[in-house]
């Protein structure tokens, strides 16, 4: 079990490093999201004016502190309302963890999420998401690429 932990934290941190780091050869955005659709996925925001959001947010630096307050039964619902790839995750039985961080992209701000296993006294962090509230919109973070991409 300890081995297991000290594998998890290893891999945390390596995670944490390459955020960090920014340790991306390539930080072009795709013009095409997994399931095909445009690169760009188009929102209306609280006030009626058309808003369009990236596909990938690259660039970003992980902070912890003050972020948007939303309850976490609440973002998770959310999020399964707005990412089907988000609720396939939750259905499979994967845990979700509120981690605490955030980023800003274009002053817009995600909460992160982590997705994994839970076990007695220990969660392993295997996916991380970020989300805002009012966009409504589901990232994943691809460590390889650095890039968080979109969730369809």
């Amino acid at each position: 079990m300890k081995r297991m932990l000290i594998t998890a934290a290893v891999l945390l941190t390596a995670v944490a490093l390459m955020l960090s780091a920014g340790c991306a050869k390539d930080k072009k955005p795709t013009p095409e999201t997994p399931d095909g659709t445009t690169a760009e996925a188009a929102i209306t925001s609280t006030s009626s004016e058309k808003m369009t959001l990236p596909s990938n947010l690259s660039g970003t630096e992980i902070k912890r502190g003050e972020k948007y307050d939303i309850p976490l039964d609440e973002a998770v619902k959310q999020m399964r309302e707005c990412s089907k790839g988000f609720a396939e995750y939750i259905d499979s039985g994967m845990a979700i963890l509120d981690t605490g961080e955030y980023m800003e992209q274009d002053g817009i701000r995600y909460n992160i999420y982590a997705l994994g296993t839970s076990g007695e006294d220990s969660f392993v962090r295997e996916i991380n998401v970020c989300f805002n509230h009012l966009d409504r919109v589901v990232y994943e973070y691809d460590a390889i690429s650095d890039l968080w991409t979109l969730l369809p």
